[in-house]
């Protein structure tokens, strides 16, 4: 009789623990796809601010420094706070391994140290100011961190909306260098 209720009390409470591990997994693992997703679109965020104030900035120096002054200014501020909320949220991961993601990270937020630099080139009108190239590099690095990240992606339906997203960006990218250059061009009429 012992026999006849333990061994299937041992069983229910067997597969019911298996049961519940792997439902602890798959909770870990939707957690991790959320903080994947906020940081992919942070790393966007990034790329898209900066690819705007490439932009401003093109016209600014195309037009001798007559023009763009003020809305280059406020995008800078947007650009600074894209950058922030990277690096506030890189602080904040719980669920995603922190030291691999800002080992892959690490490149970009480097590059951010250059920004100053380029900015006053911009402001004194530096004829080998280097700015678009550093833009286009920024913005090159984020996506391509986006794509890092991405072959850390076990979960089929998040890596195809990151990568459907991925090519979404890069082909702003692409039109934001396009505009970037015609506004330098429209400026200098």
């Amino acid at each position: 009789i012992a026999l006849l209720v333990w061994l299937p009390l041992l069983l229910s409470l067997f597969f019911s623990g298996n049961f519940l591990r792997g439902l602890s997994q798959d909770v870990d693992q939707a957690h991790q796809g959320k903080e994947l997703m906020e940081l992919v679109l942070r790393l966007g965020s990034v790329a898209d601010e900066h690819a705007v104030e490439r932009g401003l900035s093109a016209g600014f120096l195309g037009s001798g420094g007559s023009q763009f002054k003020d809305k280059l200014l406020q995008q800078r501020e947007k650009t600074d706070k894209a950058e922030s909320e990277l690096t506030s949220g890189l602080a904040k991961l719980e669920h995603l391994d922190a030291g691999i993601v800002k080992t892959i990270v690490s490149k970009l937020l480097s590059k951010f140290d250059e920004k100053a630099s380029v900015r006053r080139s911009v402001d004194q009108l530096a004829p080998q100011n280097g700015a678009f190239t550093y833009y286009s590099h920024m913005n090159s690095m984020a996506l391509d961190t986006i794509t890092k990240l991405m072959g850390r992606v076990t979960d089929l339906e998040i890596r195809g909306d990151i990568g459907t997203m991925l090519h979404l960006l890069w082909m702003k990218e692409r039109a934001g260098q396009v505009r970037g250059a015609l506004n330098g061009v429209f400026a200098q009429k």
